[in-house]
């Protein structure tokens, strides 16, 4: 992938972004559970993650998410959206995302390859006792029951 211009000339925060996609191609963990793509050539700072998790309540599901990382990125705290259908507990109909990194002890120091992950671990680690949904069971085992049957 060649050095993008934003707006017909390179950006700063465009090289960084492409940088990080980069070494995400050959630093990742994720063992293929997570892909990043950019579904504007031109424009760096959106970017669509799509996690296939291999385990947990949603192992199997297409669960797809946008991050809009903001003009002073990594310095500010990108935008976080589920685009999937889904119930968990953590994101809402609209696909508000509640997680703590990516609110009250987000750091500058979150990367791409880190927003991915955070998604990733949310999907195997769902919070009931912080539900942004509430069409979600608060007893754990009613929730368990429902993840794969829940998600378009």
């Amino acid at each position: 992938m060649e050095d993008q211009k934003v707006g017909g000339r390179h950006n700063k925060t465009s090289k960084l972004i492409l940088k990080e996609f980069q070494d995400t191609n050959y630093k990742s963990f994720s063992d293929g559970q997570i892909t990043i793509t950019f579904p504007h050539n031109d424009d760096l700072t959106h970017v669509k993650v799509v996690l296939t998790p291999t385990g947990g309540l949603y192992a199997g599901a297409t669960v797809a998410f946008t991050l809009r990382l903001p003009a002073a990125y990594p310095n500010e705290i990108a935008t976080v959206q589920c685009v999937s259908k889904i119930l968990h507990p953590n994101i809402s109909k609209t696909g508000a995302v509640c997680f703590n990194v990516f609110g009250a002890e987000w750091d500058s120091c979150m990367r791409l390859v880190d927003y991915a992950h955070s998604l990733l671990w949310l999907l195997y680690q769902p919070n009931l006792d912080s539900r942004l949904n509430s069409e979600c069971p608060h007893n754990g085992h009613e929730f368990e029951r429902l993840p794969q049957r829940h998600v378009a």
